[in-house]
């Protein structure tokens, strides 16, 4: 099982792509829905996915705001205490997701970000320890 499963709006998925080969790159186990299985339901794979992760990172934008399944999602995350939230485009979470910390993922001003450089520009260390996802909050 991953550690971390990745929630994000479709229109989002070039950045978070992005986000779980960081991830990916510092060790995590990273789990986003471009795995799911042919041969089983969407929605059961979904919610076995969210509680064998260690962590839900919920990439929030205006989009994601708007879904259901990300919503859903952060919902799960929420009540099993793996939430850990981003904001993509500066956007607020909704509520009830307002009132938990969020993380600020827009490019810095210089543009150096692990999100910013191209897949072809990181490489992945091979005598890398797997490391443990972050605590949610």
């Amino acid at each position: 099982m991953a550690d971390l499963f990745v929630s994000y709006a479709r229109n989002d998925e070039q950045t978070a792509v992005r986000v779980a080969q960081c991830l990916g790159d510092a060790g995590y186990q990273v789990w986003r829905d471009d795995q799911l299985p042919a041969h089983r339901a969407y929605a059961e794979v979904i919610e076995e996915r969210l509680k064998g992760a260690k962590a839900v990172i919920v990439l929030w934008s205006a989009e994601a705001a708007k879904s259901q399944w990300v919503r859903a999602e952060a919902d799960a995350a929420r009540l099993a205490g793996t939430l850990v939230q981003a904001s993509l485009d500066g956007s607020l979470p909704p509520m009830p997701f307002n009132q938990i910390q969020c993380a600020d993922l827009q490019p810095p001003r210089d543009g150096a970000s692990c999100l910013t450089a191209s897949p072809r520009s990181r490489r992945r260390s091979p005598k890398r320890r797997r490391r443990e996802p972050p605590a949610a909050s």
